[in-house]
């Protein structure tokens, strides 16, 4: 017997980077805005965190609301928080921004879980695999890349996972 779509769970996606402050709520933001526009959000569910906890407890990245912000994105809340033992259970994917968050999340995967981890990148469809971290730097053009590398990796993860 077929799952009804009114009745199939959520799947669920998490996006990881090291600090949870600029790439993955920038991802999880454009993540929520394809779901809405779309119509889909029956079907997904996101989040995003953090490898490593530098900046938990605290809101986005100044300069990633402010690519938010230009793109049409003003209602999106963030906290900062670390990635746990229940993520690898609760989420059908663990998508990272590089292959340092891919290596670390590899790693941290605990025996039994199912979930499957990846990079968002390798869903770039202009193949730019690596979603580069502009915190160092704080270039506005830099946010603004990783803005549009998002639309295009949400965009094709979803059509590929519908």
């Amino acid at each position: 017997m077929r799952k009804s779509e009114f009745t199939r769970r959520k799947k669920k996606v998490l996006m990881v980077c090291f600090g949870n402050t600029c790439r993955s709520p920038i991802a999880e933001a454009v993540f929520r805005k394809y779901v809405k526009e779309n119509n889909l959000e029956q079907f997904w569910e996101v989040d995003s965190a953090a490898l490593f906890g530098y900046h938990e407890g605290k809101n986005i990245n100044t300069k990633s609301r402010e690519v938010l912000e230009r793109n049409g994105i003003v209602d999106y809340n963030h906290v900062a928080r670390i990635i746990n033992k229940e993520d690898f259970h609760n989420f059908d994917w663990i998508l990272g921004m590089d292959y340092y968050n891919l290596n670390l999340l590899s790693g941290m995967q605990p025996q039994g879980s199912s979930v499957k981890i990846d990079l968002l990148g390798h869903y770039d469809p202009e193949g730019e695999v690596e979603i580069e971290d502009p915190y160092c730097d704080q270039q506005t053009h830099k946010f603004e890349t990783i803005y549009s590398q998002c639309i295009r990796c949400v965009q094709s993860f979803i059509e590929k996972h519908k």
